[in-house]
Order: structure tokens, then sequence, then C-alpha cells
């Protein structure tokens, strides 16, 4: 994918300094999250069946699918300390999905299945310091049943300035499930920093060296959410974007070519190589240049604002009529079902 370049960090800081103050009153009024749920519903999230279910599944063409089932242990970084960090394991907690079979369907949208998908997650035991587990499965997704999507943004510290941005799709029943029947409404497509066990993202590293690589992370939208909130202790902020439907399956399939690709090459930066800017890249694939937002002006030498600080990202897409509806704040985490 093609990334703005930054000739000037410090010129971006200013800006948005100057800029943060006269945006925020752009902001649209909040629906509460009890409404929100209304419109999107939960995913249905049963205990895994791993032991009771076939190991195989039959897509619609005949092909025979194996079914990942699979909980990653979160590891002791003190195990690690010492070790080189090439040799260190990553996180357990990301992985990019891998494709494992498109079933074509004549004059239609290929149905996809993906492995390393984020299902769920659970908690640490009462007192311990690590502990937390992922489960990852093998997931049929069906594009033609996406029925909307989100600019999602989770703030964290210094929350004036900064967050993190992700995708969701929401589908209709039956457009994402696990091959294990289980039904989720919504997945996130999630661009982040890929860390090594003993690795913490840091700003000004990200943003000065090249030193993080890059995974896409697919989970469930109550896993997100449960990450978000219940592990990070921050809030989720949702905005709808105003996409038609041609326009949501384009988005799709763009979503789902650019997991596909190699980015082992590609490196994380704070402002110019990042959740947001992936996200907005994302967007902008998937409507007609008049609708796509400004990444830059003065021929690439300065970069937009809200291309660089995750707070000023959904300015830049309510600019260009992206956004429909109010934004939605969730600080809980809905029960499975």
């Amino acid at each position: 994918m093609n990334r703005c370049t930054v000739r000037s960090s410090a010129f971006v800081l200013l800006a948005c300094s100057a800029l943060t103050g006269c945006l925020r009153d752009a902001r649209a009024q909040e629906v509460t999250p009890a409404e929100a749920f209304g419109q999107i519903g939960h995913a249905a999230a049963q205990p895994s069946r791993a032991t009771s279910s076939p190991a195989t599944f039959a897509a619609g063409d005949g092909r025979i699918l194996a079914i990942q089932r699979e909980w990653a242990e979160e590891q002791d970084p003190a195990r690690f300390e010492g070790m080189a960090l090439a040799q260190q394991p990553f996180r357990f907690d990301q992985r990019t999905p891998r494709p494992v079979h498109a079933e074509q369907r004549p004059g239609r949208d290929p149905v996809y299945y993906f492995q390393d998908v984020r299902w769920r997650q659970t908690e640490r035991p009462q007192g311990a310091k690590v502990g937390r587990k992922a489960y990852f499965t093998t997931v049929r997704v069906d594009p033609e049943k996406v029925r909307a999507a989100y600019f999602c943004m989770k703030p964290f510290a210094p929350k004036f300035a900064a967050g993190h941005g992700a995708i969701l799709l929401e589908f209709a029943p039956g457009g994402f499930t696990s091959l294990d029947g289980e039904e989720a409404s919504g997945c996130v497509i999630s661009y982040e920093a890929y860390l090594r066990v003993t690795q913490k993202y840091q700003m000004i590293a990200g943003e000065f060296s090249r030193k993080f690589r890059i995974t896409y992370v697919v989970c469930t939208w109550r896993d997100f959410l449960m990450r978000s909130i219940q592990f990070n202790g921050s809030v989720v902020k949702r905005w709808k974007l105003k996409l038609s439907q041609p326009e949501l399956r384009k988005l799709a399939r763009s979503i789902g070519r650019t997991v596909m690709e190699d980015h082992s090459r590609e490196r994380y930066n704070t402002t110019r190589n990042s959740c947001i800017t992936a996200a907005l890249e994302l967007i902008d694939s998937a409507v007609p240049p008049e609708r796509q937002t400004t990444k830059a002006w003065l021929g690439g030498l300065v970069i937009n604002p809200g291309w660089a600080l995750p707070v000023l990202a959904d300015n830049v897409l309510r600019h260009q009529g992206l956004i429909e509806g109010r934004k939605v704040t969730f600080s809980e985490v809905p029960p499975e079902k």
C-alpha cells in the first residue's frame, strides 16, 4: 500500500495542536451503547467445541477443510529477558490471518476461508501476572453479506492525541462464522505493531526508528471490545461509515487482498504508517476519488493532521461526508450469548 511521507514531524505536531481545539466542536452527538447494540448485535460466543465437533468442514464446493481450534497462552516476559530480540517469540495474541480456500460462485463474489482469526480471549487467573489465552480458529467470510462498516478508535495516553484505530465490518447472519458454527455479527481489522514478547510499543521510537514490524489482526467485534475495555482499561468510540452497498463490498474485498499481502518488509510508524493511515487507506480504496480523504498538502511535504493523530481521524472522514449518524462510545463488554 502507498504510504504518505512526512518531511517534518515537528510541523505535524504544531499543526495538530492548533487544529485540535477548533475541530472538537464538529463532534457529532453521541448515542448510547444500548442503542448501538440493538443495531449491530453481539458475537454469539459459545465455549469452544474442539472435543465434540468434527475435525474437518466441507465447503460449498465440496472442498474439505481442516478446522483450526487453537488456544495460545500468554508467556511471562521475564523468561526471555536477556535473549536476543530476534530469537524471542511474538506476542501470543497477534497473528495475521492466512487464507485457506476461496469457494468460487459463478457470477458472484467467492466465499473466503481464513485461519488464525482471533475469536475470543480469556482473562488471567485471579492474582496472576500472566495466563491470558487467545482462541484462534478458521472462519468463513461471505463478502456479499457485509451490511455496514465502522471506523473505531480506542483512546490511550496521552488521550489528547493518541489512540488505536481499526475498521469494523458488520455482517448479516451467515456472513462471518467459525467452521464450528459460531456466529459473529462483525469482524474487526486492526493494523498493529507486531511485538515480541518483551516489547512494548513506544510512540517516539515508532516515529524515529524502524524497529517495529507490522501485522494485520482480525478478530470478532466482542473480542475487540474485551481487549480494549477489560484488558486495556479504555473505551471504544465508533462511527458508522456512509458507504453504499457496492462500496461496502469493495471495502471487504480490499481488506481481504490487503490482509493476504506480504508485509514482512513493512515497518510501523507513529504518524506515517500506522493503524490510522492503514484504516484511512482502506476506506479510500472503497470510494471514488472525489470522496477520498486528503493525505497531504504541498505535494506530500506536509501530512494532513487527521492522518497523523488518531483523535482527528473521524474529522477527516466527516469532512468528506463519510460519517453517517452519531458517535457511539462503548465502556462495557457485552455478555456472551
